[in-house]
């Protein structure tokens, strides 16, 4: 006698596109992945198993409109996203060099060689 076989687990998650769009949002606002699981009533390693992907993709999507936002500041005149600007992705510091204070083409060249080449930055042993 044949007996009809039974799949044994649980039914698998299938998520939604408007549930990855939703993931994906609130990963983006930076909503930590134990609050977006219990707002979408799955458990952190389901998330993670299913949606890992969309996690990454609401962050860099979120921080791609803000660094976009930043530089259409910047390029508009706005000063302090100017500032910042060249701050973090130039390298350049408040105050200067006393040595290329002295020099004025050196410092401008030290600046834009700065801007070009990517800041290597020591690391600091805790």
């Amino acid at each position: 006698m044949d007996l009809p076989t039974r799949k044994r687990g649980r039914v698998p998650l299938k998520v939604t596109d408007e549930q990855r769009m939703e993931i994906q949002r609130l990963s983006g606002f930076g909503t930590p992945i134990r609050e977006i699981a219990a707002i979408m009533g799955i458990s952190q390693a389901s998330l993670y198993k299913h949606c890992r992907k969309d996690l990454i993709k609401g962050r860099a999507l979120a921080n791609s409109k803000v660094v976009n936002a930043l530089y259409e500041a910047a390029v508009e005149g706005h000063v302090g996203a100017q500032i910042y600007w060249t701050k973090r992705r130039c390298g350049w510091k408040e105050g200067g060099d006393p040595e290329s204070e002295q020099d004025p083409k050196n410092q401008q060249i030290k600046m834009m060689t700065n801007c070009l080449i990517p800041v290597r930055r020591e690391r600091e042993d805790v």
